[in-house]
């Protein structure tokens, strides 16, 4: 195939001079196989080499080389071939693959949509087009480009990851990092505001220790509002910043009237407030407007224009608007539900006389919208809001609403029903309220089944744009079957074992279910423990209003056993040499209620049901009855038992000890409670009250003996926070201090009272450094005080770690029981706890007392009290 063009070129080289042009080969065509047409022809016109060329100027590898560095193509091979006559360069190609998707993480700063949006148009990265590798990177370095033009203070470090499916596309995943370390903040251009009130502004990105969107975000809108509560002008992108070596270098541009020009008003005699050299000041500027537009009878406007592009200095014009103008002669308000007409006056500045100035009634329009605001209340803007007829100055006021809500679940999986997850919210129709908003959404967060990742409103009515659809988003918590297993060992009771099934959306119905089995090692040969409950959390209902305010019901039953347990009953005194004591016949003398040296165990079986309700907002009420059966085992003499036995009785006999034993029994506990919570945190409080009483009776019988007694409870705990504010809410530093105390009246079962001690779920029976359960009695107190430390991790399932210092204090006593009298039992320690997203909040304590010098560990599941 070659021969014939090597000939050609050797006679060319011999020829005359003027047949070099008539006998040159040159291309004809150029062929690519292996592609799309459209792929070809992209390639062919994009190409050095074009039909016409010499052939001897044609480089084979040059055109592989050229052709890969299109990024389309994985492999490219090149050969110049002769068909039909014709000379021909053929390029055998191997498209890369098609996209299947393309994902962006991480990008807050530009609307994603838009990005993506740019990456189709510009590059044709999009789902179904051919991937092209040099494009993948142009694009990284373009997104890099916008964030310089748009002051961003550091280029976002940004990657792309591209990844094969299983049918042969690929994904292309954009991850982008907006964050960076901060050490320090150096802010320069402040004039106008106190130094305190820029290190407090800027603190939180100094205590955060990095650099995020939100957090600088943040920065510049609290600093937007302390200019505009002073009435300074200030545009948060005007602000310079960069950000390089953990310092973050902030220039404040704050305008300066450099000329003042009321030329368009004629001749004026009004001395005004603004002044050449001073702050741009918007209070002044409204004052004067005011007084301009009395003085001239017309509607005087004012504009601030950067001086030769200069965003620091402006000339301020004052010119008269083309509208209708007069005199005010009275100010109405419509519209308005919640914020009383008075209070909307009171900072409307325009009067009665004024001449009507649509830019000054404009701001008194927006300091309308900020009285809202402050009372958790919006208003839309609309075209009509501001109104001004036949000398009436109108403020029509719309008041935002909750139209409906939309749900959109991540992958189309809802969870659970809409209901379920809207009645934790304002009511659709009421008026949008931030306060009463952000404790629904904070109420969703804490189930334990799903999260809210995102909440946006719009407005789809545009004769109604008062009217909000609030859209959540929503995603699963945790995936898999909720079943949990556990292994323990106790030196006193040895090992043991749990399995557990739990949820808290029960077959999808927001419904919370447990059930779980257990077994451990017990002397009486009573092994198995089980329990099975179901939590209604909210009777949802067309009935009364149990669809306005949270009532829900709890239905549970168990069985479980007690080991260990001390058997009193009567022996002789001794001294203290151990010899028995005699009374002056000659008899012994007998101690009541001494423990024996023998153990039991005692099972309790039972059954009850609790109703909840919200009186209030910050007020719950709870009633409840439960019935519990009684039975007890003895535990035989173990190896280091040492059984009494004296002249009078013999513990070491089974049938002696036997008939120490409580009487089996059937006993009903009716109980009510009232908790308060106004705390500003559920899981981690750093302010606020949270305090509960309770009083219930309980009836039964043991053996013969019939029972009946009060048991009568109450607690208290406040918080103090102070520091920097957290992400999640809350202060990083937080003081709490609480008190629980308790009694038990009348004639209780002989295993009824309070045991407190550490490693309890409860925390009012707490008492960190001693056994669990280890100090009981007929009445409890115990009281705590906690600095809290908040390190402000939130990564990954870890949602918060807290380094906690903690004393305890408490005591459990019997009155008119000598061997169990009231005394003071202190203990002290750190501990750390752990929040996972999982709903499931780890508390870890070591606490040291008179009584343990070596410490006591103590691990309990659940919120700080």
């Amino acid at each position: 195939m070659r021969h014939p063009l090597t000939l050609a070129v050797t006679v060319a080289l011999v020829a005359a001079p003027h047949a070099y042009a008539q006998t040159t080969a040159t291309l004809d065509d150029i062929v690519v196989q292996g592609a799309p047409d459209l792929l070809a022809n992209y390639l062919k016109v994009n190409l050095s080499t074009q039909p016409g060329a010499a052939l001897s100027s044609v480089n084979l590898r040059q055109v592989e080389q050229d052709t890969l560095a299109t990024g389309f193509f994985k492999t490219a091979t090149a050969s110049l071939t002769t068909q039909n006559g014709r000379d021909v360069l053929v390029i055998n190609v191997t498209p890369n693959a098609t996209i299947s998707s393309v994902t962006v993480q991480g990008l807050t700063f530009f609307p994603v949509e838009g990005f993506k949006g740019a990456l189709a148009d510009r590059l044709n990265i999009a789902e179904g087009a051919t991937l092209n590798t040099a494009r993948i990177e142009q694009s990284k370095e373009l997104l890099a480009q916008n964030y310089r033009a748009e002051n961003f203070p550091f280029t976002p470090n940004i990657s792309a990851e591209v990844k094969t499916d299983k049918d042969g596309k690929v994904s292309v995943t954009y991850v982008v990092d907006e964050t960076a370390p901060v050490s320090r903040v150096e802010v320069s251009g402040n004039t106008l505001l106190p130094q305190d009130v820029i290190r407090d502004t800027f603190k939180p990105l100094v205590d955060n220790k990095r650099f995020t969107i939100e957090s600088y975000r943040a920065v510049l809108d609290t600093l937007g509002r302390a200019y505009s509560d002073r009435g300074f002008a200030f545009r948060p992108e005007n602000v310079q910043a960069n950000l390089d070596a953990g310092v973050l270098k902030v220039t404040l541009v704050e305008p300066i009237v450099t000329n003042i020009d009321t030329s368009a008003l004629g001749t004026v005699n009004v001395a005004l407030k603004t002044k050449a050299g001073a702050a741009l000041n918007f209070n002044n500027l409204n004052d004067d407007v005011r007084a301009l537009s009395n003085a001239t009878g017309k509607a005087v406007g004012w504009e601030a224009a950067p001086e030769n592009n200069n965003p620091g200095r402006v000339v301020v014009r004052f010119a008269a608007a083309n509208t209708l103008s007069g005199p005010v002669q009275q100010i109405q308000v419509s519209g308005n539900t919640v914020v009383p007409t008075a209070d909307i006056l009171a900072v409307v500045k325009t009067k009665v006389g004024d001449t009507a100035a649509p830019q000054l009634v404009q701001q008194d329009f927006y300091a309308i919208q900020k009285l809202y605001n402050d009372r958790g209340y919006e208003i839309a803007a609309t075209p009509d809001a501001i109104a001004f007829e036949n000398g009436t100055l109108t403020f029509n006021l719309r008041e935002v609403r909750i139209a409906k809500y939309e749900l959109q679940w991540a992958d189309n999986k809802a969870l659970t029903g809409e209901r379920v997850i809207t009645r934790e919210l304002p009511k659709t129709g009421t008026l949008f309220n931030d306060k009463s908003f952000r404790g629904g959404i904070e109420t969703l967060q804490r189930l334990d089944y799903l999260k809210v990742t995102n909440v946006q409103t719009r407005s789809d009515n545009p004769e109604r744009p008062q009217d909000l659809t609030v859209v959540l988003s929503l995603a699963g918590e945790t995936a898999g079957i909720p079943v949990t297993a556990s292994l323990t060992y106790d030196t006193l009771v040895g090992f043991g074992g749990e399995l557990g099934y739990s949820t808290g959306n029960f077959l999808g119905t927001g419904n919370g279910f447990g059930a779980s089995v257990g077994a451990n090692q017990n002397d009486a040969g009573q092994v198995w423990s089980g329990n099975i409950n179901y939590t209604i959390p909210w009777i949802d209902i067309d009935f009364l209003d149990f669809r306005e305010k949270r009532t829900g019901v709890s239905f549970n039953a168990s069985s479980s056993a007690v080991g260990n347990q001390a058997l009193t009953g009567k022996v002789v005194k001794k001294d203290a040499n151990g010899n028995e004591l005699k009374n002056a016949d000659g008899t012994p003398q007998i101690q009541d209620s001494a423990d024996t040296g023998r153990d039991y165990t005692v099972r309790n079986t039972g059954f009850g049901i609790s109703l909840g309700r919200n009186i209030n907002q910050f007020l719950n009420a709870r009633v409840g009855v439960s019935t519990s059966y009684s039975t007890y085992y003895l535990e035989p003499v173990k190896d280091g038992d040492k059984p009494v036995k004296d002249s009078t009785f013999d513990y070491t006999k089974d049938e002696q000890a036997t008939t120490l034993l409580p009487k089996s029994g059937v006993t009903t506990y009716t109980s009510g409670a009232l908790s308060f919570d106004n705390t500003d945190r559920f899981d981690a409080p750093s302010s606020g009250v949270r305090a509960d009483a309770s009083a219930g009776f309980g009836v039964g019988r043991s053996g013969n003996d019939n029972l009946r007694w009060t048991q009568l409870e109450g607690g208290a705990r406040t918080y103090f926070g102070f520091g920097r504010a957290m992400e999640g809410g809350g202060k990083q530093h937080v003081f709490a201090v609480r008190l629980n105390a308790g009694t038990i009246l009348g004639q209780p079962g002989s295993g009824t009272r309070f045991s407190i001690g550490s490693s309890t779920p409860n925390f009012a029976y707490e008492l960190r450094g001693y056994e669990p359960g280890s100090i009981t009695g007929r009445n409890y107190f115990t009281a705590s005080a906690e600095y809290r430390y908040d390190f402000g991790l939130r990564a990954g399932f870890a949602q918060g770690l807290y380094g906690v210092a903690f004393v305890d204090a408490g005591d459990a006593w019997t009155p008119g029981d000598a061997s169990n009298a009231f005394n003071v039992n202190v203990g002290y320690g750190a501990g750390v706890q752990l929040n996972l997203n999982l709903g499931l909040n780890l508390r870890f304590d070591y606490g040291f007392s008179p009584v343990n010098n070596r410490g006591k560990f103590a691990f309990r599941i659940g919120n700080f009290w």
